[in-house]
C-alpha cells in the first residue's frame, strides 16, 4: 500500500482520523501530523506493515507506551481507503 500514498495523504488521513486525540481539526493544525506522516511513510518503504508501521510511529513520537488497537485499526482502514482513491 506504502507505494501508493504521498506523505501529504498519509499525514491528510492522520489529521481526519486524530489518533491521538490531539484536536487538529478543530484547531485547524492542517500540519500536526506532517512529521509523523513521514515517519510512517519511511517505514512502510522499509517493508513495515501498515499496522506496525503507524502503531510504532505513533508510540515513539508520542511516548506512549501503547495505543489503542481499535484507534490503529481504524488509522490503518482509512489508509486503505484513501490508497484505492
Amino acid at each position: 500500500m506504502h507505494q501508493s500514498l504521498t506523505v501529504e495523504q498519509i499525514s491528510e488521513v492522520l489529521f481526519n482520523t486524530d489518533p491521538m486525540g490531539t484536536c487538529c481539526k478543530e484547531n485547524d493544525c492542517f500540519d500536526e501530523y506532517d512529521n509523523i506522516a513521514n515517519a510512517v511513510f519511511e517505514s512502510l518503504a522499509s517493508g513495515r506493515p501498515t499496522a506496525g508501521a503507524v502503531r510504532d510511529t505513533l508510540i515513539e513520537w508520542f511516548e506512549v507506551e501503547s495505543v489503542d488497537p481499535l484507534v490503529i485499526a481504524s488509522v490503518v482502514q482509512a489508509l486503505e481507503s484513501r490508497a484505492q482513491d
